[in-house]
């Protein structure tokens, strides 16, 4: 399929991995007005940083995790509006599921805040910096694992 690119989309994709060689694992358009950035996860708050105050993309709209336990990987994305320009951005990245943490993007994007607690309490990323990474979904007393893991066995006996 070919992909017809705006000229925005083309700027955002050459500017980020002009901007970041060493850190941008993958830039593309998915299709229009539709941008996904692959980064390490060293530099996510610098290229988000970047993205925002360079490249308008002023509202983060989700913050989501996939888990991969045949690559032992947790994948956190990060959608983010430029509302100038109508376009939406996919931030990526991934880590390790022994030590999934991740600096908060909340210190760019305040609107990050509770997508992060989820993201923390379904998935057990730790995101370093974050004003309070404390429960949302789950009831208060929650001991077990996070139950969005592909790992996570639903408890069948109670009491």
């Amino acid at each position: 399929m070919i992909v017809e690119l705006t000229e925005w989309d083309q700027k955002v994709v050459d500017e980020i991995k002009t901007s970041f060689p060493q850190a941008v694992l993958e830039a593309k358009v998915q299709r229009d007005s539709r941008i996904i950035i692959t980064v390490k996860k060293e530099s996510i708050l610098e290229v988000a940083r970047y993205l925002k105050d360079k490249m308008e993309f002023d509202h983060p709209a989700s913050v989501a995790a996939i888990d991969y336990p045949a690559r032992k990987e947790l994948e956190v994305i990060y959608h983010a509006w430029s509302t100038s320009k109508k376009t939406l951005l996919a931030l990526k990245t991934t880590l390790p599921v022994a030590e999934p943490h991740l600096e908060s993007l909340t210190s760019i994007w305040n609107g990050v805040d509770f997508h992060e607690r989820e993201t923390h309490e379904m998935l057990g990323v730790e995101f370093a910096g974050h004003p309070k990474l404390v429960g949302l979904l789950l009831q208060e007393d929650w001991t077990g694992p996070p139950p969005l893991r592909k790992d996570f066995k639903l408890r069948t006996t109670f009491g």
